[in-house]
């Protein structure tokens, strides 16, 4: 089968990675603006919380 449709292709990308992509290609395809992009000007990455920082190895 080749891919028409956006839902198409969402679903082969979903299959073929072995995760749900939906919400990527939303954001994507139907989002009134593009999501955030690493590597973008407009991007700026999110510090960690502390609480996502691991202990320090002993």
């Amino acid at each position: 089968m080749v891919p028409r449709r956006p839902q198409d292709y969402i679903a082969v990308a979903n299959r073929v990675s072995g995760r749900n992509l939906t919400g990527l290609f939303d954001a994507w395809l139907y989002g009134a603006k593009t999501p955030p992009m690493p590597g973008h000007p407009d991007w700026t990455a999110r510090q960690p919380s502390p609480s996502a920082t691991p202990p320090p190895a002993h």
